[in-house]
C-alpha cells in the first residue's frame, strides 16, 4: 500500500470586503486613494463587530493590508438610495483577538 503524504504549502488569505454608507473619513479615503495611484501603503488594521448597543462582539486583526479595490456610489439624482461604498482589502494574515 502506498501512503501519500501531504505537505503544507503557501498560505492564502481571501480579500476582506467591507461595505458601508459614505462617512466622509478623509484619512481613510486618502489611504484608499494612495493605493489607487499605485503607491501602496501597507497597514495593520482592525475590524470590530458591534451589537445593537454598540458593544464589541468580535474583533479581527489583519496584517500588512492595502486597498486593492474601491467601489463608490452611483450618482443618480432620480434615486433615493443611500450612498454606499465598498472597499476590498488585500492582506497578509488575519487573526481573531484572543486567539492563541
Amino acid at each position: 500500500m502506498t501512503c501519500v503524504r501531504k505537505l503544507p504549502g503557501l498560505k492564502k488569505f481571501a480579500n476582506i470586503t467591507l461595505k458601508r454608507g459614505i462617512t466622509g473619513d478623509i484619512e481613510f479615503w486618502n489611504w484608499i486613494r494612495t493605493g489607487m495611484k499605485g503607491q501602496l501603503q501597507r497597514a495593520d488594521g482592525t475590524i470590530t463587530l458591534l451589537d445593537e448597543n454598540r458593544q464589541q462582539v468580535q474583533r479581527w486583526n489583519y496584517a500588512r493590508g492595502w486597498c486593492c479595490k474601491w467601489t463608490g456610489p452611483g450618482f443618480n439624482a432620480t434615486n433615493n438610495e443611500i450612498a454606499m461604498e465598498a472597499v476590498e482589502i488585500c492582506h497578509e494574515g488575519l487573526d481573531i483577538d484572543g486567539q492563541a
